[in-house]
């Protein structure tokens, strides 16, 4: 897919930016294959359930687009720019102003490698304990060890 052919698709009085370069389907191997050479990511999920590719993206230093979901503003907070998921011009437009800002994509990839030292699997399997062990507490019957 080329950027260009999909802001002429959309149409409705956005200005192709000056882009070229190719959009990349995303997959397992994005963050380990130099995610971080890229401009930046876009994610337009109609649907996420944690939101790791976000979390992938932000821990490369790469700047990321996103759907205007709940899930991914509590993943991403300041370290995204967001689209509503539905609004292919609203993407259009926000894809031109990445491309065409690299103070904007400069200030985004920082956020996102603050905000990604936030997460941790560490943290992750320490508060899954937590609510596990509260919930057996809490059953009828239940103990703790």
């Amino acid at each position: 897919l080329y950027v260009d052919g999909i802001i002429g698709d959309v149409g409705a009085g956005v200005a192709p930016a000056r882009i070229g370069e190719r959009v990349w389907v995303w997959n397992a191997a994005w963050g380990r294959a130099g995610g971080s050479a890229a401009q930046f990511v876009v994610l337009p999920s109609l649907y996420e359930g944690f939101g790791l590719p976000l979390l992938e993206a932000m821990h490369a230093g790469t700047p990321l687009l996103a759907s205007d979901l709940p899930v991914t503003r509590e993943v991403a907070g300041p370290a995204a720019t967001y689209a509503p998921a539905s609004d292919p011009v609203a993407w259009a437009a926000a894809i031109c102003r990445l491309a065409e800002s690299p103070a904007e994509r400069q200030r985004l990839a920082g956020e996102g490698r603050r905000r990604a030292r936030q997460f941790s699997w560490q943290r992750a399997a320490r508060e899954t304990v937590e609510v596990l062990v509260a919930a057996a507490h809490d059953a009828p019957g239940g103990t703790t060890r």
